[in-house]
């Protein structure tokens, strides 16, 4: 049946009426309109397509200082399977690896342990580490790898991974044996020695894999016409033989893979018999074998066919099916690039031919639609057609579990197009309609995206939270911390804010939070709400330089004494020096000596000597420069790097821009960290309270170099709005000639600050 845009807005109210009915039985009480679904699809398509380039950026490293960072709150949620979502990935990886794989590596020490279990007859639990050892090699990063590229001991996997599970017992083992020795010969590249061990393989059970072994002998030694008569007379002998109708579709398929002067040279008349009959023989080898790694290769070369005879909409049907055949979270790149260059060659009577097939496929439907999701043109036109395609996909399957992933889709329209409320009911029944896995996960994703929209964020955290600790891709894992992180903040919640950036080691992003935005309070309510957790006493020492920074001598001297050895442990690791050299106190001696201080200071009676106690409790955190309230532990050396070289003195993070707040946490973090800004306050008081004492003059010089020493610590101070350093340094060197004209250091106080 033939589907257009005036046939859907000029059929009869029943048929509109029987579509509405179809989908309100899925999920009750809802109303969709077609119009209405179209404009949802527009702003869907069109917010999707805007932001995409972000994803392909380093995402891991910090939420709140790279401006690069995509939005986990705007964009679409992390569709699965997309080369496009590399959000949220764990530092150091470049992709993520299925549920169960192994990840990435080197598959050396797995082909090892597959040949000694077939050495010690351990034949069926040897296929299953040849599987991981493939899966390992096959990555994003090998994917689509010519053969000639996999290692000589992975060639003919398939071949041997079936020769190893159809054994059957003792009576099979000289004969598969015999079989695994001319297979490493086949691989090996000698066709001498392949020989012999081929005509060495005994009985009737292994003549069919001999055959097999012969034609792919002739296969490795690159003769592609001795190859292609070998794989043909082998089909013809064994139709049902699944690799071998593989390999001469191969075979077949391989002059055209590459636009060379070689292929170009070859007749169209020829060009054309030879990919459909490599179709033919793909599909040989899918009736064969309908499930499997080849049914999933035979599917992708068969649309690479289809491709080249430039029958878009098959080609598309087939790399959609190869798509929707791959687990959660598994990718397949060439797939990927191959159904775009598809998207962009297909016309509309093509999509609707496609649509038309897949819709009593669901997974290849699915497939479908994330696609067009993420790559479609965007056009009322073509949203609508989209639109009208998951509603007809609602009606005819109900009750598969398709319908949960296509509503959570829905969900997502409903959302961009300002309709929060039903977005939330969307993804709720999809919810309820996807068993536990990841699909289940991305529903939920949305529904927390709906929830926010709303307004209502603890909800929408509350749901991440879920996603975060029991999610079953670690992406979506590391998504929903981030995301929850986010939200965290927004509600000022900056203990659950730490939990998170913990969770997902963003150092940058919990030292900040903890050194800078958080009160003492907060971290306090961390240690009581996580007392277990691995980093409290990393909490803990922050509380300590918090408490210490502010004044509160006693309470950080008592935070410090509870760390016991953590804190020798610590102090030894992040040992210093400071700028002249001198040892760095450790921040327990530093609160000591300040809270002895400040106790002389207001012990003693006498001017003089409370003058020389502040003095010195100034001179204290003089002498130690920007080590004396640098927290170490926590920021490890990347603190300047990340405030500084890194560009984040203004700080910031895609999804909430600094507040006025905020800048004004971070200005008191700034100058409570610096312990000359601390000590210039400290010298200005001496100077105001005790004028005419000794240690007043001294003060004012003192306060000089502090304004002079402020803007080679960091950038932020050097800035004109935040400390004019030059001209504070002249105010305080001019009043120490005014006031003290006699005292010996006027004079130097004249050659750097001009005549008073």
């Amino acid at each position: 049946m033939r589907l257009s845009v005036s046939s859907i807005r000029n059929r009869p109210a029943r048929v509109v009426a029987r579509r509405r009915r179809a989908v309100e039985t899925i999920v009750p009480g809802l109303r969709l309109s077609f119009r209405r679904l179209a404009v949802a699809a527009v702003a869907l398509a069109a917010a999707a397509m805007l932001p995409l380039g972000a994803c392909f950026g380093p995402t891991w490293r910090s939420v709140h200082f790279h401006s690069d960072q995509p939005d986990f709150l705007r964009l679409p949620p992390p569709w699965l399977g997309t080369p496009g979502a590399r959000r949220a990935l764990a530092p150091g990886t470049e992709y993520e690896v299925a549920p169960g794989a192994p990840p990435p590596g080197d598959p050396a020490p797995l082909e090892q342990q597959a040949r000694r279990q077939e050495t010690t007859g351990q034949f069926r639990q040897a296929a299953d580490t040849w599987e991981r050892c493939w899966d390992v090699w096959e990555g994003p990063l090998h994917a689509g790898s010519p053969d000639g590229a996999v290692p000589a001991g992975l060639k003919g996997l398939l071949d041997r991974t079936r020769a190893l599970r159809a054994w059957r017992g003792p009576e099979d083992t000289p004969g598969l044996r015999a079989y695994l020795t001319a297979r490493d010969a086949v691989n090996s590249g000698d066709p001498g020695r392949a020989r012999r061990a081929i005509d060495r393989i005994p009985g009737d059970r292994y003549r069919a894999r001999a055959e097999y072994l012969s034609a792919a002998l002739e296969f490795r030694r690159t003769d592609p016409a001795a190859a292609r008569r070998a794989f043909e007379t082998l089909v013809r002998r064994r139709p049902d033989n699944a690799l071998a109708a593989y390999m001469l579709g191969r075979i077949l398929l391989t002059p055209y893979l590459t636009e060379d002067a070689r292929s170009a040279a070859i007749p169209d008349r020829v060009r054309v018999a030879d990919l459909r009959r490599a179709i033919a023989a793909f599909d040989a080898a899918l009736r064969a074998a309908p499930t499997g790694r080849l049914a999933l290769e035979a599917h992708g070369l068969a649309g690479a066919c289809l491709y080249r005879l430039n029958d878009f909409s098959g080609a598309q049907l087939r790399y959609c099916r190869r798509l929707g055949a791959l687990r959660p979270g598994q990718e397949h790149l060439p797939t990927w690039t191959s159904v775009r260059w598809c998207l962009r060659r297909m016309t509309q009577a093509e999509h609707e031919w496609f649509r038309q097939q897949a819709l009593a496929e669901p997974a290849t439907a699915c497939a479908y639609l994330d696609l067009r999701l993420h790559y479609g043109r965007v056009s009322e036109r073509t949203n609508l057609q989209l639109g009208v395609f998951a509603l007809r996909l609602l009606a005819r399957h109900p009750d598969a579990a398709v319908s949960g992933r296509v509503l959570a889709r829905l969900a997502e329209v409903d959302r961009r197009a300002g309709h929060p409320e039903r977005a939330v009911e969307l993804a709720r029944w999809a919810l309820k309609r996807l068993p536990p896995g990841a699909d289940q996960d991305q529903a939920r994703w949305n529904l927390a995206l709906a929830l926010r929209d709303q307004g209502r964020r603890a909800e929408a955290r509350a749901a991440l939270t879920r996603i975060a600790d029991a999610g079953h891709l670690p992406r979506l894992r590391r998504g929903a911390h981030e995301a929850a992180a986010v939200l965290s903040e927004e509600l000022r919640d900056y203990p659950t804010a730490l939990y998170h950036y913990f969770a997902l080691e963003y150092q940058f992003d919990y030292a900040y939070v903890a050194d800078c935005l958080a009160e003492p309070a907060d971290l306090a309510r961390f240690l009581r709400r996580y007392p277990g957790h691995p980093r409290a006493n990393l909490v803990r020492y922050s509380l300590g330089f918090r408490q210490m920074r502010v004044g509160d001598y006693a309470a950080a001297i008592a935070t410090f004494r509870v760390l016991g050895d953590w804190l020798r442990i610590a102090e030894a690791k992040f040992s210093a020096d400071t700028s002249r050299h001198g040892p760095r106190l450790p921040p327990l001696e530093v609160a000591l000596r300040l809270r002895d201080l400040e106790a002389a200071e207001h012990r003693v009676s006498t001017p003089a000597a409370k003058a020389r106690a502040a003095y010195a409790a100034a001179a204290l955190l003089f002498r130690q420069r920007h080590l004396a309230f640098y927290n170490a532990a926590l920021w490890t050396g990347q603190r300047v790097y990340a405030l500084d070289l890194g560009g984040a003195h203004n700080v910031s993070r895609s999804s909430v821009s600094p507040d006025a707040r905020e800048k004004a946490r971070l200005r008191r973090y700034q100058e409570e960290h610096a312990a000359a800004y601390q000590a210039l306050r400290r010298f200005a008081r001496v100077a105001e309270q005790y004028p005419s004492t000794p240690e007043a003059p001294r003060a004012l010089y003192s306060a000089a170099l502090c304004c002079t020493l402020l803007p080679s610590v960091e950038r932020w101070w050097g800035d004109p709005n935040h400390f004019r350093a030059t001209q504070e340094a002249m105010r305080f060197y001019r009043r120490l000639q005014r006031d003290y004209p006699r005292h010996p250091l006027a004079a130097a106080a004249r050659k750097f600050g001009g005549p008073a």
